[in-house]
């Protein structure tokens, strides 16, 4: 996808956070994944998920979870 890897080339000169609504299993399809601060991945674009990845993003509330698949570079657990 020409946007993600824009997004990936940009993240190697920036801090930038890439929050993701989808499969996990993506993960390994995207290039250049590691240029990227840090990852959310919140599954789905659902309300609820949407405005926890919010408070997540903006530090109103505290990471708990794992990742519950091993995909590309990231690990279960």
């Amino acid at each position: 996808n020409n946007t993600m890897s824009l997004l990936a080339d940009l993240a190697k000169e920036r801090k930038i956070t890439l929050v993701y609504f989808g499969n996990p299993y993506a993960f390994r399809e995207i290039s250049k994944i590691d240029n990227f601060d840090a990852i959310i991945c919140a599954f789905n674009s659902s309300d609820y998920n949407l405005d926890l990845a919010s408070q997540k993003f903006f530090g109103a509330s505290t990471f708990k979870g794992e990742m519950p698949v091993t995909s590309g570079n990231f690990l279960y657990g």
